[in-house]
């Protein structure tokens, strides 16, 4: 009895039954012709030379429309900012947009706002962005908005105002997921900070609950640590230790 054996490829952009000579896989994951090199985008439709960094074909909606001027460039010669899945016409990326950039006043502002006491620190973070600190602006706005919502919507339910209400449910579906995002967001920020920059955050506010003694201590950062020694102070003589305390050396106690 004689089997055949059918060879299948697996890739992001689905399964072929054709034999793993023919296709070999490029660094983006797409098919990539063995001969030459080529990518085959768009169902086939047209070819993508990535050593020429051109397409062999121009674009059927060039020249002068939404393909672009240049109908043999990808992505209009922008692939930071612009994707092209089908070779056909490039497309924004979701994040193209620059980082917004705040003053050190607008930054510190946002960062000492009453509402945002529970994740102070977070500016200190040197994953910190642009875009973190117009979310924590925004913040104390949306929870306001939260709260009129969330008093508007039982009062629009009582009254019955049918087109009233799923706006309402609506919005506060959306900004309570902002919220939640950004509350998400800078507690990431304020938990990753670094011993050094948990230090600076605590010289600027002194609202900061302290750190753990694991994450500050001079054996966790590699410093030696001769001068402060801990101490037992003892009550009465032979009474159990009623405090610890560090001492420098120089002013060591007798047990």
């Amino acid at each position: 009895m004689q089997s055949k054996v059918i060879s299948f490829q697996y890739t992001c952009y689905g399964a072929s039954a054709k034999p793993g000579n023919i296709y070999v896989l490029g660094f983006t994951g797409a098919p990539r012709d063995l001969w030459t090199g080529c990518y085959l985008l768009g169902n086939g439709k047209r070819t993508y030379n990535p050593n020429l960094m051109r397409f062999l074909s121009p674009d059927s909606l060039s020249p002068f429309s939404k393909g672009g001027i240049n109908a043999y460039a990808y992505c209009s010669a922008d692939p930071i900012n612009r994707l092209d899945h089908s070779g056909q016409n490039w497309i924004k990326k979701l994040f193209s947009r620059p980082e917004p950039a705040y003053t050190m006043t607008e930054i510190i502002a946002a960062h000492d706002h009453p509402e945002l006491q529970k994740y102070s620190g977070w500016r200190f973070s040197s994953k910190a962005t642009g875009w973190d600190v117009k979310m924590a602006k925004k913040l104390p706005k949306r929870l306001a908005e939260k709260a009129q919502l969330e008093r508007d919507i039982p009062e629009a339910a009582q009254l019955r105002s049918h087109n009233l209400l799923p706006k309402l449910v609506k919005r506060l579906q959306y900004v309570t997921a902002k919220i939640e995002a950004t509350g998400s967001r800078l507690s990431e920020l304020q938990s990753g900070l670094t011993p050094h920059e948990l230090a600076a955050a605590l010289s600027q506010n002194q609202g900061l609950p302290p750190p753990p003694y694991s994450e500050t201590s001079p054996d966790s950062l590699g410093l030696p640590n001769p001068f402060w020694p801990t101490i037992n102070i003892r009550g009465a003589a032979g009474g159990p230790p009623q405090a610890t305390a560090n001492f420098p050396r120089i002013y060591q106690l007798s047990e």
